[in-house]
Parts: C-alpha cells; structure tokens; sequence
C-alpha cells in the first residue's frame, strides 16, 4: 500500500491523468454486476405451474381452482391452493397437513354414513312390512277378532321398546283386513290359479248356510303339487238360491273370472248308517238323548252320578249326546251307554225313588228292558263297520285305490250276517238291481248279531216272540244298510275295480302284467302315449323288486317318481297319469272342513264378517297349506310386499 501511495504522489499529472481511466474502470466494474444478474435472470427465469387435469384421478379430492388456473381447489378443505411455483408437490404438501388429514376423515365418515343409511332405512322398511304381513297371518290362522290389532301393535312395541321394527309397525284393523284381502288373498289366488292351468285338478263343491242364515257355495280343488295329493280351499261364493241351476252357474263364473282352464263325487257313507237305524226301534235313540237331557239339566245330577260312579268303582266318563245330524257319532253314544248300563240303572233307581219324576220312571223302565240292551249290543257290533267305511273316504290322503276292495269287503261281511253263503257269490257277480228274494235269507235262528248279543241270549230268559221280532228288525237293518251302500257305490264300476292296478302292494307282487284296463276307463287324461305308459308300466313291475315296506301310495308313486335311468326320470308318463288319477275326489268331506273353519271364524259374536273377509282368511290358511308353515315360520314373498302399499286400499272388494 505504501508503495502505491507513493507511485501516485510522485507524479501527481500521471496521477491525476491515470484517474480518469481508473474512474471509468470504476464505474465499469460498478456496472458489471448488475449486468450480471440480469444476464442471470435471463437464464434462470421460470414459468408459473398450470392447474394438471389428470391429477383429479390420483387426488379424488381435487378440482380446479376458482382463483385462476395456478391454483387447485381442494375439496375437503375448500380452499384454493397455489402450485405455480411447486406444482404437484405443493398439492402432496397440503395432503399431509393436519387440516386436510382431519376434514378428510371427517368427509369419509359422513359419506359412508350416505351410503350405508338408506340400505338400513330400507331393510327396516321391508321387515316392518313383513312384520305387518305375518300379524295377519297369525289373526288368520287363530281365528282372533280383528279388533286385537288396536292394541296388537302397541303391546308388542311395550314389551319390545328396543325395537326399531315394533315402533313403525301400524297395523289397525283396517290395514289388516286389507292385507288379508289385497295382498295374502290375491296371492294366494294367483298361487293356485296357476297351479291349476298347469295339473289335472277335481272340483268338490258343497253349499250351507251360516250362522247369519247366508247361504254359501264352497269350492274345494283335489290336485296334485311335487308330487303330492292337495286339498286346497278356492272359492266361497254367496248364493241366492241353491238349485242345481244356480250352483253350476256360480262355478263356472267363478272358473272364468280366475282364468281357470276347466272341463267337465261320493257323499257320506253315515247315511247308509242313518236309513238303516230307521229300521229299529225310535226307543233306543229316545233313551240316550233322555239320558243326556236328564243329567244336563241339573248340576246337582251330575255330581250325584258322578259320586255314584266313583262309589261303585267305574271309570267317571261322560255320557255322550248323540247328535241330530250325525247318525255315526251313535256308535260313541251307545258304548258310552253299554260302558255305564248298571251303574245309570242304580242311579235312576234312586232317581226314582227321591224326585219321583215320570222321566225318570220312563229312563228306568227302558233300562231294565231287556230287549233296549240287545239293541244297543247290535247297534255296538254293526255301526262301526260304517264307521270304518266313512273314515276311508273322509281320508285326506289318496285312498282311491282302496275303495272298490274296502266297500266289497264291508259288504261281503254284512251280507254273511243274514244271507245264505251260496248266494253271495252270485249276488256279487250279478249287474242287476239289488234284490234279495226270501229264499236267499238265513232264518233268524242263523242269523249273526255279534257275539256280545248271542252270549246275552244265552245268559237271559226272554220271550221267543220278542226275540224273533227284535232279530227281524236286525235283519230288516242289514237289507237297509247294504241297500244304501250300493245305491252310492257300485261294485261293477270298472274303474274303481281296476284302480288296485296302481296300488303298491299288486305293484310289488306283478298282479298286473299290463295297465291296459285302467286306460280304458280314464281317456280324458291320456295323449297319444298309450303304449309309452304301459311300456313303463311293465318295466316298473319288474324294476322294484326288494319289498322292503309297503308304502303309501302316494309315498310309492313319489319314489317311482326319482327313478332315474341315465340322468333321466324312468317312468314320467307313468308317474303323471297316475297322480291325475290320484287327484280324483272320493267324498265332500275335505268341504265340510272349510264349512267348519268357517263356523268357527262367524260366530254368534263375530256374525257380521262379510264373505269376502271370511274368504280371505281361508285363503290365508291356505298359503299356511302352500307354504307347509304357521304363522311362525310364514315365508313373505317380495310380491307379497310389493302389493302392500297404499294402493291395497283402492282394490275393489
């Protein structure tokens, strides 16, 4: 330094003249950096990031900006956020923030809370119309007045308050008849009606009056569903008048209203019982029904009988009443008597000595007739062979097969007791009108009044002249009763003698070596393959061989049914012709069933029950019937729920 001080002080011109270079190279280094910066920022200047409209798929949270097209909007946090100079980074760098992060679990909870609400909202919907639907199955099924649904409802929803379903379950007694009618009502019908076009089905039908004095055609449909025998309840039609007329015209307005493909019945066997019964003496009905009325009438009776049975040591039964309608339910009412014979003469003994009553005398006096006891002994051995005869086409199962054999059997059996052995062979196989001429007949000595009547014969003295006249009159209720017996059942029918084709046992034992005659005798339910059904026909009476059991034949037929030869079922023109034929009808009694569902649903409280509300209720059971359930286990169906709606209101009744 000091030198250069010293330079410049020695020649101050120099000094002075160089200064002004120096001033200059001064002023350009001055100058150089600024320069230079600008010359920097030439070559590091940079554009500003534009919003990128593919980042929205990785950042389902994104949208552009509102501020412009530097900025990304997000919508979590709705706010703009700059990326001109970051870009992506600066959308990363606002993810991981804590805002974000928060207002981002946040949005997630209430959008599954979106989501998952309305599928609760509607599964609570469907079971609070289920829950509706199956209180009127259940009032259906119990006969239960419908006035329990004003408080059915509420008391559910008292004894369940943690239950979201009781809560919004509004059930009133209008909603509910509606349900049974628009809703279980018609699906019922739409269940059945197809089931009808699709199978030979039989029509039973019978009329009554109820309670209300209206009088009533019931339709009952014999058909056959998986291979199973049904008796189902289809219609119940209010009628004007019950002429044969008027009864065929509301079956067929009935079949065309539901759309029922149709093309064109044995009643009850206790008749034959009722008109033989009016060949005895009116004596032995008048002393049950006298009995029963006697003891009935007082309490005080009945305890005194009752003291007396246990005092003598007798079983404390009940006497029966026999009823005015049904002559079967006698056969009870007379061994209930027999049951109890020396124990009412005792009673009425006393009877008569303490009230001194003319009825009394009358019940005594019957009693101790020897002869009264012999009726009652007959009637003990005779009446139940109608009992049994009855219970055979009362059945609820196919026993269509069985009949021609069993009402045979019965008959044989009655015409031993009072016809010559040698004349029934040829009765049986004569097609003439039923007649037997006085020689054919056993004398009354001979004749079979069951052995309860013959020992008391032996252990009693009794005129002879009464005891001819009581025997004629046995006799004289044998003709009667086969009489009867054929007039409703006739034992040259082909068609019931040829049904034992298709029973198992003649089955398993090859009996029949072709179906032939039973074809014959049912042209209405076969196509053009004859030859097919026989064919299989007598492959299966060669096929099942192990005789394990003898089933039932609709068990039977359901197993040659599953029969399967190369993944194919065996015997299908076999199996169907005969579940046609098994859906034949044999009684009215599945009828007079419906007749008592409905007697005990219109009663003298509920007596004002329209037809179409009684109508819906036998429907209802009759999808219990479809369904093989109760009101427990009852399956509602989505058509079912769709139907239960506001519109359930508006369907004419």
């Amino acid at each position: 330094m000091k030198r250069f001080f010293e330079v410049v002080s020695k020649d101050p011109q120099r000094a002075s003249s160089s200064s002004e270079p120096d001033s200059e190279s001064t002023e350009g280094i001055n100058e150089s950096p600024e320069k230079d910066k600008e010359c920097a920022k030439s070559k590091k200047q940079k554009y500003e990031q534009k919003y990128v409209k593919y980042w929205e798929s990785e950042f389902k949270w994104l949208s552009e900006g509102t501020k412009g097209c530097h900025y990304a909007f997000c919508k979590v946090c709705s706010i703009d956020v700059y990326i001109g100079k970051m870009g992506k980074s600066a959308i990363k760098s606002h993810a991981n923030t804590q805002i974000h992060t928060k207002n981002a679990g946040t949005i997630s909870l209430n959008l599954v809370q979106q989501n998952i609400e309305p599928l609760f909202s509607s599964a609570s919907k469907t079971a609070v119309i289920d829950a509706e639907i199956m209180m009127a199955v259940f009032v259906a099924e119990h006969n239960l007045a419908f006035q329990i649904m004003g408080h059915l409802p509420q008391f559910v929803n008292k004894i369940t308050p943690d239950s979201n379903i009781a809560k919004k379950v509004k059930c009133s007694r209008t909603k509910m008849v509606n349900i049974l009618r628009n809703v279980l009502g018609i699906s019922y019908i739409e269940e059945i009606v197809d089931l009808l076009n699709a199978n030979k089905f039989s029509l039973i039908i019978d009329e009554s009056t109820d309670i209300s004095l209206v009088k009533t055609l019931c339709l009952v449909v014999r058909v056959c569903k998986n291979f199973k025998v049904h008796d189902l309840f289809f219609d119940l039609i209010e009628v004007e008048s019950a002429d044969a007329s008027s009864l065929f015209s509301a079956v067929i307005n009935s079949f065309t209203k539901n759309n029922i493909m149709y093309k064109q019945c044995y009643d009850g066997f206790h008749l034959c019982a009722s008109y033989a019964c009016e060949k005895l003496p009116g004596e032995v009905e008048d002393l049950a029904r006298n009995i029963f009325n006697y003891l009935k009438s007082s309490s005080k009776r009945l305890k005194d009988f009752s003291s007396l049975q246990y005092f003598v040591e007798f079983k404390a039964n009940k006497i029966l009443h026999p009823s005015q309608t049904r002559w079967l339910s006698l056969s009870a009412v007379v061994s209930r008597l027999i049951e109890q014979y020396d124990v009412l003469i005792a009673y009425f003994s006393i009877a008569v000595k303490e009230e001194n009553l003319q009825t009394a005398k009358n019940i005594l006096t019957s009693l101790k007739d020897p002869i009264t006891k012999l009726y009652l002994l007959f009637l003990e051995f005779a009446l139940p062979f109608f009992i049994k005869l009855n219970k055979l086409f009362q059945s609820e199962s196919s026993q269509i097969h069985k009949l021609h054999s069993s009402v045979k059997e019965i008959v044989v059996t009655l015409l031993e007791c009072f016809v010559r052995k040698d004349y029934i062979t040829m009765f049986l196989d004569s097609t003439s009108e039923f007649n037997l001429p006085p020689e054919c007949l056993l004398d009354l000595e001979s004749i079979y009044l069951g052995i309860k009547v013959e020992c008391f014969l032996i252990t009693n003295e009794i005129n002879v002249i009464e005891i001819d006249t009581f025997k004629n009159k046995c006799r004289n209720f044998y003709i009667e009763a086969v009489l009867q017996i054929l007039k409703r059942f006739d034992l040259n029918n082909s068609f019931f003698r040829n049904l034992s084709i298709i029973a198992p046992d003649n089955v398993y034992a090859c009996t029949y070596k072709s179906i032939a005659p039973l074809l014959q005798q049912v042209p209405r339910l076969l196509a053009d393959n004859i030859q097919e059904i026989d064919s299989e026909y007598r492959t299966l009476i060669n096929f099942v061989k192990d005789k394990e059991q003898i089933l039932d034949i609709e068990e039977f037929w359901r197993m040659v049914a599953r029969i399967e030869i190369g993944n194919e079922q065996a015997f299908p023109n076999l199996v169907k012709l005969v579940f046609a034929i098994l859906s034949f009808p044999h009684s009215s009694a599945n009828v007079e069933r419906v007749f008592s569902q409905v007697n005990l649903m219109k009663t003298k409280i509920r007596n004002r029950l329209e037809n179409a509300t009684i109508k819906a209720c036998l429907q209802t059971k009759g999808l219990l019937k479809l369904q093989n359930s109760d009101c427990t286990n009852f399956k509602v169906t989505t058509e079912m729920r769709k139907k239960c709606n506001k519109a359930m209101y508006d369907i004419a009744k």
